[in-house]
Order: C-alpha cells, then structure tokens, then sequence
C-alpha cells in the first residue's frame, strides 16, 4: 500500500522502499506499528494538509548540500492523531467517521487512554520520508 502526496508542485508516491523509517514513541509505543498500518490510516489524508517545515538537519538521502552560513532545509510535512487504549489503535483523527470533539467523549467512555501525533515528513527534492510518532497530551 502506498499514498500518493500531491503539493503543488511536487507529486511523489509515498512507498515502503522511500521510507527512511518509522519512529515509534520510545515511552509509550504503539503495538505493531507497521509501513501498512500507516499507509491504510494515510488514505483518509489530504494531500493539501501537508505544508513545507523547515530543519536544520540535510535529507540522508540526497547529496549533502553545501551549507556555508548556517540554513534550514525544507521539507512537506502533515500531520494527524492516533488514539489508543492499551498500546492499541482504537481510531484516527482522520477517519471518515471521527469528528472533532468526538476525542473527550471517547476519553469520558473510556474507549481511549492515549492520544498521538504521527508526522509525515518529506523531503521535496528526492521524495524520501519518515514516519514519526510521539505521545501528546489532548
């Protein structure tokens, strides 16, 4: 499964052999967090949430550029949230059938304990990316 990212101008097909990894949180990780598992949530995101981010760190991927004074690279980056209870996904923020607002009545049912913000970060030039989560506080 892939996800095709289209930002004016770029357009690159998101695939497992682009992805330069997937960052669990190292505290509270979510169970098998799998390449596929991202790309099925991934369908529901719109290619238009992604917007350029920029770091200080090159692409591992392509060649190291010349940095002189000190710059920021930038990359495409979107956005969105995974609930969980018990380390397992229960929903996504960006499901057809979630609604914002729906997560404290989740909480308040105890259908979720945990909440996440998993970054899709892209590299314009070559396409390459990462995946990356983190627990946050909602």
């Amino acid at each position: 499964m892939n996800y095709l990212l289209k930002s004016d101008p770029y357009e690159w097909l998101l695939s497992e052999e682009k992805c330069q990894g997937i960052f669990n949180d190292e505290i509270l990780p979510i169970n098998e967090l799998t390449f596929t598992t991202v790309m099925s949530w991934m369908k529901n995101l719109d290619s238009a949430d992604f917007e350029l981010e920029y770091y200080e760190d090159d692409c591992e991927v392509c060649p190291t550029k010349a940095r002189g004074k000190k710059r920021l690279v930038p990359y495409l980056e979107g956005h969105f949230y995974v609930f969980t209870k018990l380390g397992n996904v229960v929903t996504t923020s960006i499901e057809p059938s979630f609604e914002m607002g729906s997560y404290d009545a989740l909480i308040l049912k105890g259908e979720v304990d945990q909440s996440y913000i998993m970054s899709v970060i892209v590299c314009p030039d070559c396409g390459s990316f990462q995946l990356s989560l983190e627990q946050v506080d909602m």
